[in-house]
């Protein structure tokens, strides 16, 4: 083996070897990906090889693969031959590698200072991302966050543009329901009829009517000599009990 011998060959040399012998002796194509993945690690550091790293990452093929390792070794072989100069990108910097990241070497992992360090950096940008996607002018376009990743996963997907330019919610800034008579959300909405005691066709909640049956049974019942048990619930008052206090309780 070259660990032995002293010898230093390129990834793309002992990607196809192995291979050769994925060929003759067939593995589970997991085992493949993996130990792809453990040859390439360098390499696939660099952002320009990302669309190399999705073939390895997403196909089942073992043709793919090779296809994948013959042209990362198009990309690399000029500065292997020393006919171009490579610069070392910084994402591959921090490794701080002995050879070039095409040549077999070892992998030494980061410590752990190093490792929270870089989860610390990614978790800012992710928070910065967000706040962008939550910009006045992406918010404004009326989609929600969860179809907007959809259409990055899927750009060639067409998708229902019936609410593209709807009428956003007075309160929330999202999509307001097309019959609401206040122009809000249907959360939104039932918040403001609690609250002021109004109905909303368009939602189909009407809790002024509702209080006012509710009302109106309260009156009947106290001609009556009845009580009226009130009810917890204030969407619906007309579900409350009517009990006859004429009655004797049983003993």
């Amino acid at each position: 083996p070259a660990l032995f011998a002293g010898l230093n060959p390129t990834v793309w040399d002992i990607c196809l070897e192995y291979l050769d012998l994925v060929e003759k002796y067939p593995c589970p194509t997991s085992y493949v990906r993996g130990h792809l993945f453990k040859l390439l690690i360098h390499c696939f550091q660099i952002r320009t090889n990302f669309d190399l790293r999705e073939i390895i990452a997403k196909s089942s093929s073992l043709v793919d693969f090779k296809e994948a390792v013959l042209k990362l070794r198009e990309r690399y072989i000029d500065y292997h031959t020393g006919d171009k100069v490579f610069e070392y990108p910084e994402e591959i910097k921090i490794f701080n590698l002995k050879f070039p990241p095409w040549i077999c070497q070892p992998y030494v992992r980061a410590p752990p200072e190093v490792h929270l360090e870089k989860m610390r950096k990614i978790q800012e940008e992710e928070k910065m991302k967000r706040s962008k996607e939550d910009s006045p002018s992406e918010v404004e376009s009326g989609m929600s966050k969860k179809k907007k990743k959809r259409m990055e996963r899927n750009p060639h997907k067409p998708f229902s543009k019936a609410r593209e330019n709807c009428t956003l919610c007075a309160g929330c800034r999202m999509p307001a329901g097309l019959k609401c008579a206040f122009t809000l959300c249907k959360h939104c909405c039932k918040d403001k009829l609690v609250k002021e005691e109004l109905d909303c066709a368009g939602h189909k909640m009407f809790v002024k009517t509702n209080r006012a049956k509710a009302r109106e049974r309260e009156k009947l019942a106290a001609l009556n000599g009845e009580h009226v048990a009130p009810n917890l619930s204030e969407s619906k008052p007309e579900c409350m009990d009517v009990i006859n206090l004429s009655e004797k309780p049983d003993r």
